[in-house]
């Protein structure tokens, strides 16, 4: 294929034996390897539920019934070959290559990557999802990257499943995931004629599954201009890095022995009624701004508040919220790279691809909102009472103007020559992403062996290095994860429904410290989710931020004449 790469060992596959095949991983998988090996984070996992709408699509026998889902699995696995892949650690974990065997593609490894539930209920349906969100040991490992639970509901409508699926972030990232969910529900809708659909040779399907460094678009330029791309990028990364120091974050505990528990990953949802996407659709446009870009400002305003009402009651020290107003408030965020790779993959299908194909952005805020009188201003007795002054939103113009920021950043940031190269310099800093990642597992070896591991060094305390991870981002889910199938296509644009999507749900296993809010729409509702270290944040504040994001996006945007 045109956008193979030979020169680069992450670059094209080799072949080492009939049916084996083999490449060196990209830096971005390889950072997330290491983050896996060390503490298990960054897994992804989807519950799907789903319902056979066609009663004659319906198994009533259990066996044949995970015979089938079984079936499917290995059609799916074909399909994608990295779902079937293992990781190979060479040179004392120096060298990583991923390894597919075609033998094992169209067989099933074990329990860690199939699961089939005959009677579940939604105590079943909880557990295994616990199990890919904070299961130790981890459920996948460097031989099982990917794993599937399928849990027939019994305590639903018949013909209702539960779909888990977890898979570890050097294969699978957030659309990867869903493309998953999607594949599967149309290969279990047109069961048991897409058990026969011919698949393509494996190492033309391989062609596909490059890492994304090696499908930079600059590739194609001079070797000179190549690397006077990447020094200019590198140049502006470490610019922007300097201007992100200190920032803000939620309320938390943390010191310097916080990074060496493993996370408890936790979730916060809420949802909106269906009448209320078109309005703040409507009022984001009239403002010219976009939603995903009006939510990080909604998310500042909602934490400014909170803020205030903590220095009310007297939970906060004058001193931290000086502290706080001195420094602007940053946030970030995953970018979805695949439409910034090479034409000729994407044209090929790169778009649906289940690989890693992902970056990192980070971008600043304005100074924290203010509600007069500032709590600086006097010293007020600690209350349980919110003060009627903190009850009152700030101005509209603020929260506006804060959105046009985002917007502004983002369009530089989509629109600039060095994107590809400077979201992907992020992954450089992380330790683990360096030739000294191999040594992780050994320092954090605790997390595989259930040893103690030996405690970090205490540093002197830092109590105003406030670092805000919160990561917004937004998505309309029925693109991407349709509410029905099979899927139409040429021969049949309106097919009859056989599966129906009845709910899906992302969860991520988090980072020590981890803070993480997201948003969708879905069938015309809008979800907001917060995924959060529980060791770290309360879940009380957590969700007392997540109210106040709500009640921003009400006021600001649904109730604004």
């Amino acid at each position: 294929m045109s956008w193979t790469t030979p020169s680069r060992p992450d670059g094209h596959w080799k072949a080492l034996s009939d049916g084996v095949f083999t490449r060196a991983l990209g830096t971005s998988e390889a950072a997330f390897y290491w983050d896996g090996e060390a503490a298990g984070t960054a897994d992804v996992s989807e519950r799907t539920r789903i319902r056979i709408a066609a009663p004659e699509r319906r198994v009533a026998d259990a066996k044949a019934d995970e015979e089938r889902f079984r079936d499917i699995w290995i059609v799916v696995k074909k399909r994608f070959p990295l779902l079937g892949a293992r990781v190979k650690e060479e040179d004392r974990g120096l060298t990583l290559k991923f390894v597919i065997e075609e033998a094992k593609l169209q067989t099933i490894g074990g329990h860690d990557e199939f699961e089939f539930i005959a009677d579940a209920d939604i105590a079943a349906s909880d557990a295994a999802l616990e199990q890919a969100v904070n299961g130790r040991p981890r459920r996948i490992s460097r031989n099982t990257l990917v794993g599937i639970t399928i849990l027939r509901r019994t305590d639903l409508a018949e013909g209702t499943y539960d779909l888990v699926t977890v898979g570890a972030h050097l294969v699978v990232d957030g659309i990867a995931s869903c493309t998953l969910a999607r594949v599967f529900s149309d290969t279990l809708a047109r069961w048991p004629s897409s058990l026969e659909t011919s698949v393509v040779e494996l190492p033309k399907r391989l062609e596909m599954l490059l890492s994304s460094e090696s499908l930079h678009t600059q590739l194609r330029l001079s070797l000179s201009r190549q690397r006077w791309r990447q020094a200019i990028a590198g140049v502006i990364f470490v610019r922007r890095a300097k201007l992100l120091a200190n920032g803000h974050t939620l309320p938390r505990s943390w010191n310097s022995q916080s990074p060496r528990a493993p996370a408890q990953s936790s979730v916060a949802r809420l949802w909106f009624a269906p009448e209320v996407t078109p309005k703040a659709l409507a009022s984001c446009r009239a403002h010219g701004v976009t939603l995903g870009n009006i939510l990080y400002a909604l998310s500042q305003v909602a934490l400014s508040r909170l803020l205030h009402r903590r220095i009310k009651r007297g939970e906060m020290p004058l001193e931290e919220w000086a502290a706080r107003l001195r420094v602007p408030m940053h946030t970030g965020g995953p970018l979805n790279l695949r439409p910034f790779l090479v034409p000729d993959w994407q044209e090929a299908g790169g778009h649906s691809e289940i690989n890693l194909s992902v970056g990192f952005f980070v971008m600043s805020l304005p100074l924290p909102p203010l509600t007069p009188p500032s709590p600086l201003a006097q010293t007020p007795p600690p209350s349980k009472q919110t003060p009627l002054t903190l009850r009152r939103s700030p101005p509209f113009s603020p929260a506006r103007d804060s959105g046009t920021a985002p917007r502004s950043q983002n369009s530089a940031r989509s629109h600039h020559t060095a994107t590809r190269s400077t979201s992907s310099s992020s992954t450089r800093t992380i330790p683990s992403a360096s030739r000294g990642g191999a040594a992780l597992p050994k320092r954090g070896g605790g997390f595989r062996t259930g040893r103690r591991s030996r405690p970090y060094p205490n540093r002197p305390p830092t109590p105003w290095y406030l670092r805000i991870s919160a990561r917004v981002w937004g998505m309309y889910m029925d693109h991407i994860l349709p509410p029905s199938y099979p899927l139409p296509s040429a021969q049949d644009p309106t097919p009859k429904i056989i599966v129906e999507r009845v709910a899906s749900d992302l969860h991520l296993r988090c980072r020590p410290g981890e803070l993480y809010f997201g948003a969708k729409t879905s069938r015309g509702v809008t979800e907001f989710w917060v995924f959060y270290d529980a060791n770290t944040y309360q879940k009380t504040v957590v969700e007392e931020w997540l109210d106040e994001i709500k009640g921003a996006f009400e006021y600001y945007l649904v109730e604004e004449d």
